[in-house]
């Protein structure tokens, strides 16, 4: 069983410094990397309470910091990002740190004041998005008719289809990619989504000819003492809140949770996207790392 990190940066109740809580992050990867978790990703978020926009820097940096630890982006938005800058990108990071860089490319946009002043448009077509996916996969593997990406003779980075509906499946099965499904943004771990995942594993085998890798993100908070964890909690998510709240509690409580989603899809590999509000993360990924001991 393999345990990650989701962060998503964003200034909590208490109002930190951006710099702070940047600083604060890469020395979170670094813990990450001493306690034995396998990735650490950033998220792309173009809201205001969010400290960075620009994941491929961060994931650059991050492996700069750290030896052996998988550092990504999860995800880059596609809709308002350019191809062949995010090959650029990440095509060199993964030159510097090779086998070591995950690219997650999401489905997702932005607020519309962003995209009508920030990138000029404020629609964006799924037609475009399909031809921007075509384009990044072939400017990171570059496989494009015209333009190549340097640098050259690398080991690319993994590319992974992120999201919570057959969609990303579909993506990950047409580009032999690896997948990562999440269940903190409306759609449950459920039968119903058993049965997309076993049908997504044997479409993606009989199409590309191997098993794929499959990821599952999940959101929540753990904590040594349930009260505490439930406090947490509170401090982040409000009545009103959009998120969904996956599990809380102790570390038992959360590798139960784990554990019987893998023992129901053959999943391995799982996200953690801590809820808890504070950017000290020390404590909390000493808690959550319990689960896989």
């Amino acid at each position: 069983m393999n345990l990650g990190i989701l962060d998503l940066g964003l200034i909590s109740l208490h109002k930190e410094k951006s710099v702070e809580i940047i600083n604060t992050t890469f020395q979170n990867v670094v813990t990450a990397e001493e306690l034995g978790f396998n990735r650490y990703w950033f998220a792309e978020h173009h809201v205001h309470n969010a400290v960075w926009r620009n994941t491929s820097l961060m994931v650059l940096l991050a492996a700069g910091y750290t030896d052996t630890i998988k550092v990504g982006a999860a995800g880059v938005i596609l809709k308002v990002n350019n191809p062949y800058r995010i090959a650029n990108d990440f095509r060199l990071a993964s030159a510097l740190h090779e086998d070591r860089i995950e690219l997650g490319i999401s489905s997702g946009s932005v607020p519309n004041d962003y995209l009508e002043h920030v990138f000029y448009n404020n629609y964006t077509e799924i037609d475009d998005f399909n031809e921007k996916y075509d384009d990044l996969i072939k400017f990171i593997h570059n496989k494009h008719d015209i333009i190549s990406v340097p640098p050259y003779d690398i080991y690319p980075p993994t590319v992974i289809a992120l999201g919570a509906s057959s969609n990303s499946m579909n993506y990950s099965i047409k580009y032999n990619s690896d997948l990562c499904i999440s269940i903190f943004h409306g759609r449950p771990f459920d039968n119903q989504m058993i049965e997309s995942i076993k049908i997504y594993q044997d479409d993606f085998f009989k199409i590309n000819k191997r098993i794929p890798n499959i990821s599952l993100c999940f959101s929540g908070v753990c904590a040594n003492n349930e009260g505490l964890a439930k406090k947490r909690l509170k401090e982040f998510v409000h009545d009103n809140s959009t998120w969904d709240v996956n599990i809380v509690g102790k570390p038992d409580k959360v590798k139960d949770y784990i554990y019987n989603i893998s023992s129901s899809t053959g999943i391995e590999d799982f996200i953690y996207f801590d809820l808890s509000p504070s950017m000290y993360k020390e404590e909390h990924l000493h808690s959550i790392i319990t689960v896989l001991k």
